[in-house]
């Protein structure tokens, strides 16, 4: 659990998120069991939680309660245990399994408790699964386009599953919910390219005090996109994507990056990918997903999904972080930020450390041109105290040490000449030693600080050997 709440905090603190590691790590699905997991919300009425016997039979809601739920709809899935299951509800009051292993559950125990969740359509999800294009060099794919040879002689605007995902996130019922764009293999093109948009407003946003000087989408495409939504919705009823361009419209707005959308982008490194540029690493968390060896996964148990004991509480999390983000120039300080999550005197002495090793890291990386600026610095903070209010009994040296590894050293790369003495000092540094290296005639030291960063020294000793063994080194690999 320790991993998802640094990955939790990660995206909280930076709503960019890259992992990266060989195939078959887990990337993508680790990122859609999260957003998954955080669908089975309180949002609305989408979640049921309720009680059965071994017949069935629920035994916790009365029959009005179950009709409200239903509505319409007999379509759902139940959480129990850990898994999810199809199941149907009859005349309000038993539940009725598609699946012989959630009937075997129920018929065993006395009383089974569960979550049950309405299954949504696809324009209804709070999260996209996007698969990269070896072919995309521009935003269309992202973004759609406005096509001006529709059937009817009107433009169309050629909607993708992004765009309807920004759109939903838009709506005022959902400003406040977290939507997830989860980029497979985002590496598989330039970033740089098709990426470009995001990447410009990621930076802009959080210094403009006017989101609307700042979109994806002009107003005049925007009428388009609610021109092809009617077109859509002609024999239906209104969609949530077609409401909140109505109400995007009616306020003069555009559409701009929402501030409740995360990204996940998962890459690997070989032949048929690129390499991201330091513009690109600046902006995100990059987490690294290491393969095991072969018996850990023999010994795996039944299903290993996510599962949130209080999805609520996580919900809440991401709320906070949404707002503060919406906030922008006028929240609290990244320094204010963080004591409000610590006693005085507590901070007060974490502080200074965490100043000390900073200075550290950017005076070793100054002279190689691998330097930090405010940026990674506010979000460093940003993730220390993100970290705490998700893992509060976790000790700030292994937050830090986290941070360290997914915000300062991903940008690391190069040959001998360059890297081998720093890379040296950097990993004596991190065992909590001093440490000093000559580069262009110059002493560059710094003194001890008795604190191991056992990840990030781990990291940089493997990527200190690769450079020994073959003259070069990066920290994605």
């Amino acid at each position: 659990m320790e991993f998802v709440n640094n990955y939790l905090s990660s995206l909280m603190s930076k709503p960019f998120l890259v992992l990266s590691g060989s195939s078959g790590t887990g990337k993508t699905r680790l990122a859609l069991q999260v957003a998954q997991a955080l669908e089975r919300s309180n949002a609305g009425d989408s979640v049921l939680r309720l009680t059965v016997d071994q017949r069935g039979n629920i035994v916790d809601r009365t029959d009005d309660e179950v009709n409200d739920f239903c509505g319409e709809s007999n379509d759902f899935t139940a959480f129990v245990e850990g898994s999810t299951y199809p199941i149907s509800i009859q005349l309000c009051s038993k539940v009725v399994p598609a699946s012989s292993d959630l009937h075997t559950i129920i018929a065993r125990n006395r009383t089974t408790a569960m979550e049950i969740r309405i299954n949504r359509t696809n324009s209804q999800n709070r999260y996209e699964h996007v698969p990269v294009g070896a072919d995309w060099n521009d935003s269309k794919h992202l973004l759609g386009y406005v096509n001006p040879f529709s059937a009817d002689g009107h433009p169309k605007y050629e909607l993708t599953t992004t765009l309807r995902l920004i759109i939903r996130a838009l709506h005022p019922l959902n400003q406040e919910l977290p939507f997830f764009l989860i980029l497979d293999e985002m590496n598989l093109s330039h970033v740089e390219r098709y990426f470009s948009n995001f990447l410009s407003l990621m930076e802009a946003t959080r210094s403009s005090l006017d989101d609307q000087s700042l979109t994806l989408v002009s107003k005049t495409e925007l009428s388009i996109i609610q021109r092809t939504l009617i077109e859509e919705c002609r024999d239906h009823e209104d969609s949530i994507e077609l409401l909140s361009v109505n109400n995007l419209i009616a306020e003069g707005k555009s559409i701009t990056l929402p501030h409740n959308l995360f990204i996940v982008g998962t890459i690997n490194v070989d032949e048929t990918t690129y390499m991201f540029s330091p513009k690109v690493l600046d902006r995100a968390h990059v987490i690294e997903l290491n393969t095991k060896r072969p018996s850990s996964y023999f010994d795996v148990e039944g299903n290993n999904s996510i599962h949130f004991d209080d999805v609520d509480v996580v919900l809440s999390h991401f709320r906070d972080s949404i707002i503060r983000r919406r906030e922008g120039l006028t929240a609290s300080s990244p320094k204010d930020y963080l004591s409000d999550q610590f006693e005085p005197d507590e901070f007060n002495e974490l502080y200074e450390k965490v100043k000390s090793i900073m200075n550290s890291l950017y005076d070793l990386l100054y002279p190689i041109s691998f330097d930090f600026g405010y940026r990674v610095v506010a979000e460093v903070i940003e993730y220390l105290a993100v970290s705490k209010k998700i893992s509060p009994a976790t000790p700030w040296n292994i937050q830090i040490d986290r941070v360290i590894l997914q915000k300062i050293l991903p940008k690391l790369h190069g040959n001998k000449k360059q890297l081998s003495e720093c890379l040296r000092a950097i990993e004596s540094f991190l065992s909590g030693n001093a440490a000093s290296f000559t580069w262009g005639g110059t002493t560059v030291s710094c003194t001890a600080t008795n604190i191991e960063l056992t990840n990030s020294k781990e990291k940089i000793n493997k990527m200190r050997m690769k450079l020994d063994a073959i003259g070069y080194t990066s920290f994605i690999t």
